[in-house]
């Protein structure tokens, strides 16, 4: 499974430019303003499925923020760090880069490093239980007791596909649900429904869940 998943998208990164990609965002606009509106002044943050979203860029930029991030990117594919890095240019020493399955452990990061765990549209291709479990072992190893964690789905109303992969849709309460039945207690903060444009101009419904990691 993991040697698919990994050739899979290391084949998109490799043949595609990061704004040919349905998942493309300009500026990730939402996911920066629940990140900031934690309200901790400073954060480990942890991208999980980072591909070659800016999001590290305006986490890294203090010029016009009053928090201090110090960020870490996951990723399958390497590739889509080349077109990270390459961006980020001197600047991608102020982060670092894992290439792993979120589904398996992930190795390399500190035990509860993490101050907030990010996914944005990771969760959602995980349809098999296995899956899941192997994703909730990662937030339970790796993020502090009542850190956040803020996951991006497909909403209800949503795609059934995506890059040509099955996915399962999601609101708030479901990602909850889901989360719950691999053993983790999380509480659910609040939840943001999205119209996301694609460059090619359709509209994806999403679910945005921010929720707390009990003990």
């Amino acid at each position: 499974m993991e040697n698919v998943n990994k050739k899979h998208w290391n084949q998109i990164y490799n043949n595609k430019v990061p704004t040919e990609v349905s998942w493309y965002q300009q500026m990730p606009s939402l996911s920066l303003s629940l990140i900031k509106g934690l309200g901790r002044t400073a954060s480990n943050v942890l991208d999980i499925g980072a591909g070659a979203s800016s999001l590290v860029d305006n986490l890294l930029d203090k010029t016009n923020s009053k928090s201090n991030y110090e960020v870490g990117l996951v990723d399958i594919a390497n590739s889509a760090f080349v077109h990270t890095k390459k961006r980020l240019s001197d600047r991608a020493s102020e982060a670092f880069f894992i290439e792993a399955d979120v589904t398996k452990p992930i190795v390399g990061i500190e035990e509860n490093w993490a101050d907030v765990w990010h996914d944005r549209a990771v969760f959602h291709f995980l349809t098999k239980p296995e899956q899941r479990i192997g994703y909730a072992n990662n937030i339970s190893n790796l993020v502090n007791l009542n850190g956040s964690i803020i996951i991006a789905t497909f909403s209800l109303d949503g795609p059934e596909k995506c890059s040509g992969l099955e996915v399962n849709r999601y609101d708030g309460n479901g990602i909850q649900q889901a989360l719950a039945e691999c053993g983790l207690q999380l509480q659910l903060d609040n939840e943001v429904q999205f119209e996301h444009g694609t460059p090619w101009g359709t509209i994806q419904q999403f679910t945005y869940a921010v929720l707390t990691l009990l003990p």
